[in-house]
């Protein structure tokens, strides 16, 4: 399958929202940090105020020192206060102020406010049961793991106005350039610019690969480690960690061939979703990052001697029902069978394994995936191959 998560990242994202390196980013995610101001505040102490056509919200014990709404977190008060933003926004100021007061005097429990003390604006609004986990703290986890091998990726600029962009070196190019897909990779004098590493006051995304331990999956190509790793401090987003194989990635940040994905994901719920992260993070990036090569491909190895059944029929049966995928989304006896077939015409792609074996039918379901039309289609069958693998031979 092929992911375009991290492309429509590259695709989207500002230029002032795009680095170079994991501490350019950590400076800047530094600075948010620094720059905020965390507070649990009961609603009958806060008032919003119209201050000309904008909109204030203030401690009433301390009205002076009120802040301004960004346009997330005007959206995130209506919604905690289960007051349509849409109807809000089109009100008036003093009206507006009405319609919030009256809403914080119907709500009980505390609000955990996130405050930019620099520019007297308020970053977050939500629930006391809000546990934060700063940008910054994860990205520096991070970064012992560039020592290791591991970097985001070159792309191509995505815009015509980041003055940044220079021709690749010989280092900025990936080894995998070569591997299906690659002629649309980077190569040394194509012009590149910052991303696969991505902060702005909402959130965060990075995109990390390791090419200097190849992995033989048993196809004509080899296979490399990736990662995606997501977080927002205000709420944004949840916590989360996407693992995967891949066969290599282009200038736009299309990762090929992906196979193998695997998710953490953590809500940013009480106070110990930092903790829940930051051991999440280490133990599945520690697992993944050191696994070595062999150990991988002996997995590939184990995958292809897993026999479901002796027949196409049974084959499914056991997928349905043994490996439980009846009931999924998109997972149908018909796909099965269709992806039974495609391993049948195409053995190349597993290394020659039966259309009978787990990896066969992991191929197989890869290859309908990259066919599908519909986003939700591919997701659905992405990650039922990566649930047959994982069950047939667990690490």
């Amino acid at each position: 399958m092929n992911l375009m998560r991290a492309s429509n990242e590259w695709a989207n994202r500002p230029a002032d929202e795009r680095f170079w390196n994991l501490p350019e980013l950590i400076q800047a995610a530094d600075r948010f940090k620094h720059g905020a101001k965390e507070t649990v505040t009961a609603p009958s102490a806060m008032e919003v105020v119209a201050q000309g056509s904008d909109l204030r919200i203030v401690n009433r014990a301390s009205p002076e020192k009120g802040a301004y709404f960004t346009h997330y977190s005007f959206g995130q008060t209506c919604s905690l206060l289960r007051t349509p933003a849409g109807f809000v926004r089109e009100l008036t100021a003093p009206t507006a102020a009405t319609v919030i007061n009256e809403r914080l005097k119907g709500r009980d429990s505390n609000m955990n406010m996130l405050w930019n003390t620099g520019n007297a604006t308020l970053r977050a609004m939500t629930s006391e049961k809000y546990g934060r986990i700063w940008n910054a703290d994860i990205a520096k986890r991070v970064l012992p793991l560039t020592e290791l091998g591991w970097r985001n990726p070159p792309a191509r600029p995505s815009t015509a106005d980041d003055n940044r962009a220079r021709p690749a070196t010989a280092a900025d190019v990936l080894q995998s350039r070569f591997n299906q897909g690659g002629g649309l990779a980077i190569n040394e004098g194509d012009l590149i610019a910052p991303a696969g590493l991505y902060l702005s006051e909402k959130d965060m995304f990075l995109f990390l690969v390791n090419e200097t331990r190849p992995i033989n999956g048993g196809g004509t190509t080899p296979m490399y480690r990736g990662f995606f790793l997501e977080n927002s401090e205000v709420g944004d987003r949840s916590f989360r960690l996407t693992t995967f194989l891949y066969n290599t990635v282009c200038g736009n940040h299309i990762v090929w061939g992906a196979k193998d994905v695997e998710n953490l994901r953590i809500v940013h719920m009480g106070d110990k979703a930092e903790g829940k992260a930051f051991n999440g993070l280490r133990v599945e990036l520690q697992k993944y990052c050191e696994s070595s090569a062999t150990d991988i491909e002996a997995r590939i190895k184990s995958a292809k001697t897993v026999i479901l059944g002796a027949t196409k029929d049974e084959v499914v049966n056991a997928l349905l029902f043994t490996y439980k995928l009846k009931g999924a989304p998109n997972i149908t006896e018909s796909l099965l069978c269709d992806a039974y077939s495609e391993a049948e015409k195409h053995p190349e792609d597993g290394g020659n394994a039966p259309a009978s074996s787990a990896w066969g039918m992991v191929q197989g379901m890869t290859r309908l995936s990259q066919k599908s039309e519909y986003a939700d289609t591919r997701v659905e069958i992405d990650r039922a191959a990566s649930k047959i693998l994982t069950a047939a031979v667990p690490f």
